[in-house]
């Protein structure tokens, strides 16, 4: 198995969340109210049955000389036997074996926060506020305890335009031109990236399909509707690889930027490892796993910013705005329209087949048809016939 299937299976396996040993805030665009068109809308549940779930891992070794070749969150160890409450609800259990825990069947109205606390003996404690859940949308949080108390506050914020860099590659003392890790592949996803947290000034290194699934729901609002939130996906995707290949731009503290990829900030795109994912922006990463988005022939940097509640215009070149994406979504557009819309010129392909498609989904390429707006893959059958599979609202479909 290459190291492409390799991630697009750890995608599908992957449900969890890690955190870091700081206070974070978790970074979503704000609702615009005005805009022509449909307009921006949220599905807004009432008062319903929620549920949380989520792992705890022991976050001790990145405290140590082993942090560096420490790959968040498989090579931490699970926490069994920690305490997890939700104190608001009078509820209370304790992770299993696997480091797991669930809460189900909750009942919280829409637009409330909840705090989750967790404790073992010989770690610190870990205490988050601000979390929000979504009756019918299952969320999941990751809870990396270490030695220190913890205590983080999930608040929103817009993303501002976070492109493109300017410049060569950066330059640090000494000479560097390269970027962080020797990545270079543009067809193959890489399997790791390297953040900057900003907070407590270090360098982690992340699973990269982890990362993505850490990102989307804190730049993107996991109500939205799936094409918006799978344009999201390919954009958050690309927008990092772009600098996994190419080097970092820097971060604002000064930080050697040829030690790391990106960093946590809307500087690049908000990453809280330690926020609620859902599994609406969870489906979303998976779903366009195996779609390659190029400008060139290279991994382009898809900008992205909060922008317009319109789909498409107002935004400089190449960037896409999150509510237009809704309100192109919320006129029917597929998620490789939307993407079509924003960064025009680009090539969105299906290079292998499988992944994100149904059962039996031929081996690419794949395009985008404008006339039909939605994305096809031709291939030939064991029987020499022809097949086809389409995407096409939110959803495979297979034709023979």
């Amino acid at each position: 198995m290459d190291i492409h299937r390799a991630s697009a299976l750890a995608r599908r396996c992957l449900t969890v969340t890690a955190v870091a040993a700081s206070l974070l805030s978790v970074s979503v665009p704000a609702l615009a109210a005005t805009g022509h068109g449909a307009g921006l809308r949220v599905r807004h549940a009432a008062t319903g049955q929620a549920e949380l779930t989520g792992q705890v891992r022991d976050g001790r070794p990145l405290q140590g000389k082993s942090a560096a070749k420490t790959v968040v969150p498989d090579g931490l160890a699970t926490v069994a036997g920690a305490v997890v409450s939700l104190p608001a609800l009078h509820r209370a259990t304790t992770t299993n074996a696997t480091g797991s825990f669930a809460f189900r069947g909750l009942s919280v109205p829409a637009g409330s926060t909840l705090t989750l606390v967790v404790r073992k003996t010989g770690f610190g404690s870990w205490r988050e506020g601000g979390i929000s859940l979504i009756p019918g949308e299952p969320a999941q949080v990751y809870v990396q305890l270490s030695t220190a108390p913890q205590k983080l506050t999930v608040t929103r914020t817009k993303q501002p335009d976070n492109g493109p860099r300017t410049g060569a590659a950066p330059k640090v003392p000494g000479g560097c031109g390269h970027n962080s890790s020797g990545w270079t592949s543009q067809t193959k996803e890489p399997p790791t990236i390297r953040v900057y947290l900003t907070g407590p000034g270090t360098v982690i290194t992340y699973d990269y399909s982890f990362y993505e699934k850490h990102v989307l729901p804190n730049e993107w609002i996991a109500s939205w509707l799936p094409a918006s939130l799978e344009a999201g996906a390919v954009a958050v995707r690309d927008y990092a690889w772009f600098f996994v290949v190419n080097g970092s731009k820097g971060t604002a503290s000064g930080y050697n930027p040829c030690a790391f990829d990106v960093d946590d900030t809307t500087a690049y795109q908000r990453f809280i490892p330690g926020a609620p994912t859902y599994t609406s922006t969870d489906s979303a990463v998976d779903t366009t796993a195996d779609y390659l988005f190029t400008h060139n022939s290279k991994i382009p940097e898809t900008s992205f910013n909060a922008g317009p509640a319109t789909c498409g215009g107002g935004e400089p070149a190449d960037t896409m705005s999150q509510n237009g994406s809704q309100v192109c979504a919320q006129g029917g557009d597929s998620f490789g329209k939307i993407l079509g819309i924003y960064y025009q010129g680009f090539t969105l392909t299906h290079p292998g087949g499988g992944g994100g498609g149904p059962t039996g989904l031929p081996g690419g390429p794949a395009v985008f048809n404008p006339g039909g707006d939605d994305l096809e893959v031709y291939g030939v059958g064991a029987d020499h016939s022809l097949q086809e599979a389409y995407y096409k609202n939110g959803a495979w479909h297979s034709n023979t």
